[in-house]
């Protein structure tokens, strides 16, 4: 994941004590040596199949200098006098020094059922000053596109550059806001 790469370090010393661990459980004797490097061989086998089944259920994402090409054009948006909420992938936000829209950028499990009590089961609307965000920028979580206002008020856009990242944009298009659509200078400015 993008956004996990501060745990990989300690992943890995994790996974270095484990094998240092199970090998100093392997007694001395004549067989110990065939022991350890079985232990070992499993021991990065196992690691291997767990990295690289890590990454099954998500699209390439890109490096780091296509994700900053995103924050660019995110902060057009943002220069240009739009309001972002990015639900998923707040790092958009991140490049240009920007808060998100509301507090809650990711919809773990029980986040949603948390907002639900918490709004009397009317369910979520991100509001800020009793308005809605002219742009919503989605990576994961379904939470939000599930809500019955979501599809009435906000149009996807189809940006071929945010969509290699899995990354989907929804323009506000309802009365009450200010009018966003493809043709707006901050958006068509932010195209590749």
């Amino acid at each position: 994941f993008p956004d996990r790469f501060f745990l990989d370090p300690f992943m890995a010393v994790t996974a270095g004590w484990v094998v240092a661990w199970s090998l100093a459980r392997v007694e001395a004797g004549p067989r110990a040596l065939s022991a350890r490097r079985f232990v070992a061989a499993v021991s990065i086998l196992t690691l291997c199949v767990l990295a690289a089944g890590g990454n099954w259920n998500f699209r390439y994402l890109g490096g780091l200098h296509q994700q900053r090409k995103l924050g660019e054009a995110v902060g057009r948006l943002l220069d240009g006098g739009f309001t972002v909420y990015a639900v998923g992938c707040t790092h958009l936000l991140a490049f240009n020094h920007a808060d998100n829209f509301t507090p809650y950028g990711f919809f773990f499990r029980g986040v949603g059922e948390s907002l639900q009590v918490r709004t009397s089961g009317r369910g979520y609307r991100p509001l800020r000053d009793g308005r809605m965000p002219d742009v919503i920028l989605i990576s994961r979580g379904t939470y939000i596109r599930e809500q019955p206002w979501f599809e009435a008020e906000y149009t996807r856009a189809n940006r071929e550059d945010f969509g290699n990242q899995s990354v989907q944009v929804w323009l506000r298009t309802r009365r009450g806001s200010r009018e966003v659509s493809r043709d707006t200078p901050a958006i068509s400015a932010a195209s590749p």
